[in-house]
């Protein structure tokens, strides 16, 4: 391990941060089973109504996860205010959904977790998420990354409690403040990763509502910049990160 590395292990979120609602295909071909009239022009329109539809009720989702019917349940909640008029619909873009059908890694997934992997980074995954979250990292091609999957409705406790964290750094097999989170929900990724010791970033990915944090980026590529920081200057830092703090230890 390198000496100039701040984080030993670098811990991610999924839905919002690695994985999300990108691509237009599946979209269209689920709205073209749907029986007209209905108020999407479009598969974009129906996708960015989701995804805003989320960022609006995603505070509701805080704790959620114990166990696959909680969250399942949520999520249909989500599908029968996109279709209000058409519960079959919603019922129909649930069971598809729970089949991992809608989502796609963000541009920067993929990537990234190549880069960390070939500088010897030790990944993980802390998730409120539903079991088919072990269906869905291998579809996507994640799964390989990370070596360990946490998962709330397996381990039934959910985040921002603290034993899901816990149960982390036990898989990771370092202190907590060697380790990094990275998460997209201020209160279940920030808050929980911080009230165990663990420094935590919040990523703000387009079309959601913007949070604050002590450390905040916009890409999962600046994440690099916390975790090798005396190989970036400090102008640098400062131009791409907004409030990062800078811890004074390093690996």
């Amino acid at each position: 391990m390198s000496h100039n590395r701040r984080y030993h292990t670098v811990i991610f979120d999924v839905g919002g941060t690695l994985v999300g609602f990108e691509d237009d295909a599946p979209f269209a071909e689920f709205l073209a089973t749907v029986d007209t009239p209905h108020p999407y022009a479009s598969a974009t329109e129906l996708r960015l109504k989701m995804i805003r539809t989320l960022s609006i009720r995603r505070d509701e989702a805080v704790g959620i996860g114990l166990d696959d019917a909680s969250i399942n349940n949520w999520w249909l909640s989500i599908f029968l205010e996109l279709f209000p008029q058409n519960p079959t619909s919603a019922q129909r873009m649930w069971m598809l959904f729970k089949d991992n059908y809608f989502d796609s890694n963000f541009p920067d997934t993929i990537p990234v977790l190549e880069r960390l992997k070939a500088q010897g980074v030790p990944m993980g995954v802390i998730s409120n998420y539903g079991t088919h979250l072990l269906d869905l990292l291998p579809k996507l091609e994640l799964f390989d990354y990370f070596n360990f999957i946490i998962v709330s409705a397996i381990v039934e406790v959910t985040k921002p409690h603290p034993r899901i964290f816990e149960i982390a750094i036990e898989e990771a097999g370092v202190p907590a403040d060697q380790i990094l989170y990275v998460g997209d929900n201020y209160l279940d990724d920030i808050v929980g990763a911080n009230n165990v010791g663990m420094d935590a970033v919040l990523i703000n990915r387009p079309g959601r509502k913007p949070g604050t944090a002590a450390m905040v980026i916009d890409n999962l590529f600046d994440i690099e910049k916390l975790i090798y920081p005396k190989q970036y200057s400090e102008n640098e830092a400062e131009e791409q990160i907004v409030h990062v703090r800078q811890p004074g230890d390093y690996w």
